[in-house]
């Protein structure tokens, strides 16, 4: 099977484990500090998705999420996220997704983001465009961002002074955008979000993140006509563990609200 196929294959698998036991994730969660709110799925999910990469790619790195480490100086690395957007997931709030890329020499090779509740999923291979469920997809062709519909957010570990330091920024970028587009959203899930950025449901999407949350829908952006870069304009390393500012939209959009945020 080709990493793609594998990939794949393992983020469908994710969505029937997920469906399957969702009604029970309430009673089993556990909150760990400082970061993390997880449960009994999601590290069955994670050690899923860990089993079938390694029986395909022994030799492949592997940076989950949730707990597992393996050797990040492979040249081939997989990023995994069991379920982002636990808190929605904990709550029936339909916004939560596995994400899975694959990075080759430092750079994003293929991305796929499945989504749990529609059982979605987005698949990207770097110069082969993105699809969804196996349709080609495109960015918003919304070039006026008095009508775009825009997603934001802020970082939000469970630790006070984290939050001291990123909630007062969010919300000044939320007063700037909220008086000049169509509608404001926030919706929780970089991964999520970032691929109704690609499918064109939503126009804008900024907010705090890193590198590694959303290096497979990034890809998934690019490859579906969008940029995806920091408030500098800059992209981001996928193992940069740095919170950045991000702002992701098709490029008319995107250098109009690097503009207003700048």
């Amino acid at each position: 099977m080709t990493p793609r196929q594998v990939a794949v294959y393992a983020a469908r698998s994710a969505v029937q484990m997920l469906q399957k036991h969702l009604r029970h994730i309430k009673a089993t969660t556990k909150f760990e500090l400082p970061r993390h709110e997880t449960t009994s799925i999601d590290v069955m999910v994670e050690r899923m998705l860990i089993r079938r990469i390694q029986k395909a790619f022994p030799s492949h790195g592997i940076f989950s999420d949730v707990y597992w480490k393996s050797e990040k100086r492979a040249r081939y690395v997989w990023l995994i996220d069991p379920i982002d957007g636990m808190i929605n997931s904990l709550h029936n709030i339909p916004c939560f997704c596995t994400s899975i890329a694959l990075i080759k020499d430092s750079r994003v090779v293929l991305g796929v983001v499945a989504n749990h509740i529609l059982g979605d999923v987005y698949v990207a291979e770097r110069g082969k465009g993105s699809v969804l469920n196996h349709k080609r997809i495109h960015v918003s062709a919304n070039g006026m961002l008095s009508q775009a519909v825009v997603c934001t957010g802020w970082y939000s570990w469970h630790v006070q002074d984290t939050r001291k330091k990123y909630i007062p920024r969010g919300l000044h970028i939320l007063q700037k955008l909220a008086p000049v587009v169509r509608k404001v959203r926030i919706l929780g899930s970089a991964p999520w979000v970032l691929t109704r950025i690609a499918d064109g449901s939503i126009d804008v999407w900024t907010a705090d993140t890193t590198g590694i949350n959303m290096a497979a829908a990034s890809l998934i952006v690019a490859e579906a006509g969008g940029t995806v870069t920091d408030l500098g304009g800059k992209e981001i390393n996928p193992f940069d563990t740095k919170v950045h500012r991000i702002v992701a939209a098709n490029k008319q959009l995107h250098t109009q609200v690097l503009k207003l945020l700048r």
